[in-house]
């Protein structure tokens, strides 16, 4: 199928995007697939770093049958929350949550908040409102702050799944 490949590759790069949060001292549960709970391919306590690796490969895997722009975005999403996370809370827990429901992908990574001692490190500060741009073009949307129910922050995003962005002709 035409596009098929760059499809896979957008959920081999969600995989690297975890594993990069992973060395950068981030404890990272990933839950992606279809459905909800366990028959999502939810990842959770697996015996051994390998069988935790290979499982949220096997969801993420399940992302490749949405659309290019999807699949491209919801990497780009979860590697600027991930490398935020990273820099503004340190060596914490964050969960990777990706579920396709009719006519769209919800993203949402949410952390615990910053390690005891960590001081930030801040970027740039375009991360974020960039992603904006490019889920509004994609007509879906971002939202992203400091959690109402504990300590810590949440990026969360829709992505349709049909007609992208507006025609040009």
């Amino acid at each position: 199928r035409p596009g098929e490949g760059r499809a896979e590759e957008a959920a081999a790069s969600l995989t690297e995007i975890v594993e990069r949060a992973r060395r950068a001292g981030v404890t990272v549960k990933v839950d992606a697939g279809t459905g909800t709970g366990a028959e999502a391919g939810t990842v959770s306590g697996a015996a051994s770093p390998a069988e935790t690796t290979n499982r949220e490969s096997r969801g993420l895997s399940s992302l490749t049958g949405l659309p290019i722009p999807t699949s491209q975005t919801a990497a780009r999403v979860v590697a600027e929350a991930l490398a935020n996370t990273a820099r503004h809370a340190g060596p914490t827990s964050a969960h990777v949550t990706l579920r396709p429901e009719p006519g769209l992908l919800r993203i949402a990574v949410v952390d615990d908040g910053p390690v005891p001692g960590w001081a930030p490190h801040p970027g740039a500060g375009q991360g974020l409102r960039g992603l904006q741009e490019r889920l509004t073009a994609l007509g879906g949307t971002l939202t992203a702050g400091p959690r109402t129910d504990a300590p810590g922050f949440a990026t969360e995003a829709m992505l349709p799944t049909g007609a992208f962005g507006r025609t040009h002709g």
